[in-house]
């Protein structure tokens, strides 16, 4: 996250805060272009809203997405699955997480940012159980 704004680090004297010992700034990174893979689902995080507001997974998979927060900065959040990734405006990241086996039904994707109060960002995680066939 120190890679999303402008800051600084300063460091002082042992026992004199008031006294600068070194300082630098950490500015912020220039958003890349990221190229989803073919067959990537796209994920786009604008207006308060996830598009598509409902995301498809298998159990016992590996779910790949690509986020991109447009307008202002949001995260990709899903709080059962242990998934939280912070993305500046104008960002796009890949975002992967595996899917334990047994896991099935609708779960929570929120903007931890922007999912209360009138603007409600959530959205769906539909995770459907693998038919195996031997």
């Amino acid at each position: 996250s120190l890679l999303t704004g402008d800051f600084a680090v300063n460091s002082h004297k042992a026992g004199e805060p008031s006294v600068y010992t070194a300082c630098g700034n950490i500015p912020a990174r220039e958003p890349q272009a990221m190229i989803p893979e073919t067959g990537m689902t796209v994920v786009t995080l604008s207006n308060f809203q996830f598009a598509p507001a409902v995301l498809e997974v298998e159990a016992g998979e590996k779910a790949r997405f690509s986020v991109r927060s447009e307008g202002a900065g949001h995260t990709f959040t899903i709080p059962t699955m242990g998934v939280d990734v912070v993305l500046a405006a104008g960002t796009n990241r890949i975002v992967e997480f595996d899917v334990p086996e047994g896991t099935t039904g609708e779960l929570q994707v929120l903007c931890r940012f922007h999912s209360s109060g009138d603007t409600g960002m959530v959205g769906l995680l539909r995770v459907k159980g693998v038919s195996k066939s031997y």
